[in-house]
């Protein structure tokens, strides 16, 4: 029973723990919960019990003190998306346009796609590797520019409010150069294509793919709401018009799902969540596409 009782009436009273009011009354509850009368003194802030019951009633308080050392576990907290620059996206999204007005579209014996589009058997058969990247920063024609930059835009600006501009753009442009190389890969006939598109169904399947909690028990469903998202914005976007290239946005957006699972394992979010990091993954990225393209124009 939880009462104030005048040490003076009671000789045997023994003093088993103080602490703040809070404290004391949750003591208090312990002990009324193990039928053992004691008092609290508001004044000392401790907490007596009868001599005969001290021993009994300090071992419950140590084995509830024990038990409830780690309770209330700290919040968890809210880790923000590190460097959301929207300005980044814009400005690149502009400069791929600038190109398109520098390069023209294509028509025959134009040296950038003779030079940069995809063109399967030179690169399987002459390892003009650079193709697999160059091809994403050519257009066919302005329809297919503005296609791209209104899409991709929108879509690579929600990626990198997630991961951060540096590592967004680092994983686009792999995941982008890994669906052309898949695309040609498992094609009989010759190929070519151009395009930013399979960068951005890249885009759309890392989205889904670091949806993907990668080792933790969960249910079906939250693995295919963001697969069945993803689907839907691939058939949705990427799979309409005669010279659209089916191929290239399946394995773009394949390519891009694995490539968010293994952002998602490897925690490389955290790992990138500094500004130095964002920047030297942009600033990568950006020199890895110069050096496509000066080693095309070298060899052509």
């Amino acid at each position: 029973m939880d009462s104030t009782v005048q040490k003076d009436n009671i000789p045997d009273l023994v003093e088993i723990a103080t602490g703040s009011p809070q404290q004391l009354n949750t003591f208090s509850l312990v002990l009324t919960a193990i039928d053992i009368d004691h008092s609290i003194d508001s004044v000392n802030r401790s907490i007596q019990v009868n001599r005969d019951q001290a021993h009994t009633a300090q071992l419950q308080l140590n084995k509830y003190t024990e038990e409830n050392k780690n309770w209330p576990p700290l919040p968890e907290q809210v880790w923000q998306p590190p460097f959301f620059y929207p300005q980044t996206t814009i400005l690149l999204m502009g400069l791929l346009a600038v190109f398109y007005w520098h390069t023209g579209g294509w028509y025959p014996d134009n040296p950038w796609f003779e030079t940069g589009a995809i063109d399967s058997r030179k690169i399987l058969f002459e390892n003009q590797w650079w193709r697999l990247v160059t091809a994403l920063t050519l257009h066919a024609d302005i329809v297919h520019l503005v296609g791209n930059c209104l899409i991709g835009a929108n879509i690579i600006l929600l990626l990198s409010r997630a991961v951060g501009y540096g590592l967004c753009w680092f994983m686009v442009l792999m995941a982008g150069t890994v669906g052309n190389w898949i695309n040609i890969v498992v094609r009989d006939q010759p190929h070519l294509s151009v395009g930013f598109s399979t960068a951005v169904f890249a885009a759309i399947g890392i989205l889904a793919g670091i949806r993907l909690r990668s080792g933790q028990k969960t249910s079906l469903k939250h693995y295919l709401l963001p697969l069945g998202a993803g689907a839907a914005l691939l058939t949705l976007l990427g799979s309409s018009g005669p010279s659209t290239d089916i191929g290239a946005h399946f394995f773009g957006f394949l390519s891009g799902i694995l490539t968010g699972v293994v952002c998602n394992r490897q925690k490389l979010v955290r790992t990138a969540a500094t500004n130095q990091v964002q920047y030297l993954l942009m600033l990568g990225s950006l020199l890895f596409l110069l050096v496509c393209w000066g080693t095309a124009w070298s060899h052509h």
